[in-house]
């Protein structure tokens, strides 16, 4: 389902940035690849949570991209589903990411047919601003996948609910303490120093609704994705995908 969902083709790049399930969603692909046959490499160029047993079957870790690839080259059992970084943050809790150059170089070694990105940091929030040097995306990806969770909506704008609100706030137009609407979050999606701000002209876009677990949600999830179409007046998405990533994965919808 997630699969045909986002029509991922094979040899992509697929980079996964805003919040509210990235990394959920990353492994999720990454283990329906693996079961088609297919070997992943699963990273960020950026931070993430250290991955669980069932996320991977190995995590490597090296300062050196070239060192990276040799070990993966070094790999017999195929398919695999790998995990790279170039270090671990101070608390052991989460892996540092490579550049997105790098990334690219790793890509174009074809040691495996996917490589995935998590490309962005939320602080656990479902929406966000995203400040200069964010998201952190190759501009080469052939597929971005921006993930914003339907519980913002109805929130109020501010740290709790939003990470970075004050810049959320400043290219919405809204006020701090306001509750998010469905305009806001199309606004900032599309707006020139929000979600896309980074991504490549010819890149593919899809976003994924995501934490859909209700009626209630699947009808909240309608009205943004009628907004999302409505302010894409580029024509820059493919697919508007919603489901709920972690405890229902298999009942995923494109809207």
């Amino acid at each position: 389902m997630l699969l045909s969902a986002f029509e991922i083709r094979k040899n992509s790049r697929v980079y996964i940035i805003g919040g509210g399930g990235k990394t959920t969603l990353m492994y999720a692909l990454a283990r329906s690849l693996k079961k088609q046959n297919s070997s992943v490499i699963t990273t960020t160029s950026t931070k993430i949570f250290k991955p669980e047993e069932d996320d991977t079957d190995a995590v490597m870790v090296d300062l050196d991209i070239t060192a990276i690839a040799r070990k993966i080259g070094l790999i017999e059992k195929k398919p695999f589903l790998v995990t790279v970084a170039q270090g671990v943050t101070a608390d052991a809790r989460k892996l540092i990411g490579f550049e997105a150059n790098e990334l690219d170089s790793l890509h174009d070694s074809h040691l495996a047919d996917y490589l995935l990105v998590e490309a962005d940091g939320s602080a656990g929030r479902s929406i966000k601003g995203h400040a200069d040097y964010e998201p952190v995306v190759s501009k080469l990806a052939e597929l971005v996948i921006v993930v914003i969770g339907i519980d913002c909506l109805g929130k109020p704008v501010n740290d709790q609910y939003v990470h970075r609100p004050e810049i959320f706030s400043e290219l919405t137009g809204t006020e701090p303490e306001s509750p998010v609407t469905v305009e806001n979050v199309a606004t900032i999606l599309f707006h020139k120093q929000g979600y896309l701000k980074s991504v490549g002209r010819n890149s593919r876009i899809a976003v994924c609704l995501s934490k859909v677990k209700t009626d209630e949600n699947r009808k909240a999830a309608g009205e943004l994705a009628v907004a999302i179409r409505r302010a894409d007046v580029d024509s820059r998405l493919e697919q508007i995908v919603t489901g709920d990533l972690k405890c229902s994965p298999e009942r995923i919808d494109n809207l």
